[in-house]
């Protein structure tokens, strides 16, 4: 029983570490080409003009919404989200010529969450808000909902898509 309590602490403090490891800056190669082309486009405006610190160029994670043509996409960085530290996810649709913006999603912290049930033949989307709670928005049959929803949802029946642990690629 003694080593338990030992090594209770030893988890704990690994725990803390283990996102930032595994939320580490994957390769370019990580994220198909034409969705990273799309969203080197779409911020290519240097944030820090002259700045060659890797740390001041946003980065992105992606996942696909189910089966469908489209991408939920998370892009953070600290000249791109806002001062509480969420960031506004966007839905992108895969076309023929390339990449289009879909729906801006408001404010949202991490994990963002796929839900099962459907509107206009798509899931419902689920993210945090600073305060820990969960929001969902529902397809509209045009996009997603970019309206903040007034209610909390619980999180059973959701599944990830996009976490801190995701990998994400520098824009630069």
């Amino acid at each position: 029983m003694r080593g338990a309590r030992l090594l209770l602490p030893f988890l704990f403090a690994v725990s803390l570490v283990a996102p930032t490891i595994a939320g580490a800056t994957a390769s370019p190669e990580a994220m198909d080409p034409g969705l990273r082309a799309y969203l080197l486009a779409r911020y290519r405006e240097d944030p820090v003009p002259g700045s060659d610190d890797p740390g001041d160029a946003p980065e992105a994670a992606a996942s696909r919404i189910g089966r469908s043509a489209y991408y939920l996409v998370y892009v953070r960085g600290p000249h791109i989200c806002g001062a509480s530290g969420g960031c506004r996810p966007m839905v992108v649709r895969k076309t023929g010529a390339g990449y289009e913006p879909v729906s801006i999603l408001p404010v949202a912290y991490l994990p963002l969450r796929l839900y099962p049930d459907r509107a206009g033949g798509l899931p419902a989307l689920g993210f945090g808000d600073r305060d820990g709670r969960v929001r969902k928005v529902r397809f509209t049959g045009q996009g997603w909902d970019s309206r903040y929803p007034s209610g909390t949802v619980s999180t059973a029946g959701s599944s990830v898509l996009l976490s801190a642990h995701s990998p994400f690629v520098p824009l630069r």
